[in-house]
């Protein structure tokens, strides 16, 4: 991210067998626990497009950080001063085109509001009726209804 452009590239596109993947994915990590710089919220959802798309938009972000507050510094070194502008121009970058919430479709990302101005990245569920996220617990399940924006991969 630090020596990125947000220069638009080639759309990402799914793999012709992302559900299935996605799905291993899933089993696989699902007890992984919430650890900033290795499996945080953004870090999470980078893989799991990886996964499906083979590529890796989160890349910049490994090993850049270890805590909440190196997080901040290095989005703010980036010029970016949430998750929310991040995931902004990383979308952007990758072609990933912003929908409204309720046209949010299984794999997509998706911001839930965690407090009155943070926000959490997560990956639309394979249902399509949750945003899979992050958490200390591993990964934690909760109604897309608490979406606040999405993104079409």
């Amino acid at each position: 991210m630090g020596t990125h452009s947000f220069e638009q590239q080639q759309p990402v596109t799914r793999k012709g067998n992302w559900q299935a993947l996605l799905h291993a994915f899933l089993v696989e990590h699902r007890f992984e626990a919430f650890e900033y710089g290795r499996w945080d919220c953004c870090l999470f959802v980078g893989e799991a497009v990886q996964v499906m798309t083979g590529v890796d938009p989160a890349a910049d972000l490994r090993g850049a950080y270890s805590s909440r507050v190196e997080a901040r510094r290095f989005m703010r070194r980036c010029g970016l001063r949430s998750v929310e502008v991040a995931v902004e121009a990383v979308a952007a970058e990758y072609g990933m085109r912003e929908t409204d919430v309720s046209h949010a479709q299984r794999g997509d990302l998706a911001l839930v509001r965690n407090g009155r101005r943070d926000v959490s990245l997560g990956l639309v569920s394979l249902t399509g009726r949750e945003v899979l996220l992050a958490s200390s617990n591993g990964i934690w399940a909760v109604p897309i209804s608490l979406a606040v924006r999405a993104w079409h991969i």
